[in-house]
């Protein structure tokens, strides 16, 4: 069996869907794709995974939960970097479920994953964005239960770069706290953009509350002030529960090409997917 799941996008609401609070993601068109063959001995080829150590790991993670067959020669291949932190794990899990329960309907699909994904990385983790990859769409989150589809209005001013420098998100999760208070700001802010799709005060507001937390590398902060002071972008913050590698931004239409280039002479690139793509799907059934 064939199948694929897209990749995914926090947009706002980090860390805080993790304790009750409101987030907003969405996938993307680029996807993960997973194959089972049947053969033995048991084999995992690895295939656009740079990181084939932590891939394994996990891989041996789920045997030992008993969550993966004993068998099967078992391939991954990706259209996006795993360094670029857009849901290769819980991709891989979607697949993984898909595969085993083929007649599940996706209710039962989400659920699954989001038990084994809480299981295999970390008991914090809400696993929801199992659900952006499952159901494919633009998503919101409220108490890492109840979700429910959202329509993001196309901005072509909003993008996507990605400095290669991923924090890891099981260990963050698990080494800072947020306070109630915080959390309650960060979901205000969540459910603000929910209301008005106010890009920047959303984007600000993030970028504020992330910095107070303290997940936010000190070279996101100065590379975001930097292109504020250019006068290139009006906004940014970082993406993902650990701090992430990667950066939202509102982009100044006119100063496009210099932020261009100066992405490009740091070694960064920009994300080229689209929004709002098809969820998982089975490509070819044995």
């Amino acid at each position: 069996m064939f199948v694929s799941a897209p990749a995914k996008l926090i947009l706002f609401g980090e860390w805080g869907v993790t304790r009750g609070g409101t987030a907003v993601g969405t996938s993307l068109s680029t996807r993960f794709f997973l194959r089972c063959e049947e053969q033995l001995p048991w084999e995992c080829q690895f295939s656009g995974i740079s990181n084939h150590e932590s891939a394994q790991a996990f891989f041996e993670r789920l045997l030992e939960l008993g969550q993966w067959p004993k068998r099967g020669r078992w391939t991954t291949s990706m259209e996006f970097r795993d360094v670029e932190g857009l849901g290769s794990s819980s991709a891989l899990v979607s697949c993984l479920v898909r595969i085993l329960e083929p007649h599940g309907t996706l209710d039962e699909l989400w659920l699954r994953s989001r038990s084994l994904i809480q299981a295999s990385q970390n008991p914090k983790a809400s696993g929801f964005d199992a659900g952006l990859q499952i159901w494919g769409g633009s998503q919101v989150l409220r108490g890492s239960r109840h979700w429910s589809r959202v329509k993001l209005t196309h901005n072509p001013r909003v993008m996507l770069v990605h400095t290669g420098a991923k924090i890891s998100t099981a260990s963050a999760l698990s080494s800072l706290s947020p306070k109630e208070v915080w959390v309650r700001r960060l979901s205000d802010s969540a459910e603000g953009f929910l209301k008005d799709q106010n890009w920047t005060d959303a984007m600000n507001e993030h970028d504020q509350l992330l910095r107070e937390l303290g997940v936010v590398p000190k070279e996101c902060q100065e590379l975001l002030q930097y292109w504020k002071q250019k006068k290139w972008i009006e906004a940014g913050k970082t993406t993902g529960a650990g701090g992430g590698d990667a950066l939202l931004l509102y982009v100044v239409p006119e100063a496009l090409r210099a932020l261009q280039e100066d992405v490009e002479k740091r070694g960064f690139w920009f994300q080229r997917a689209t929004w709002e793509s098809e969820g998982l799907r089975v490509e070819k059934a044995q």
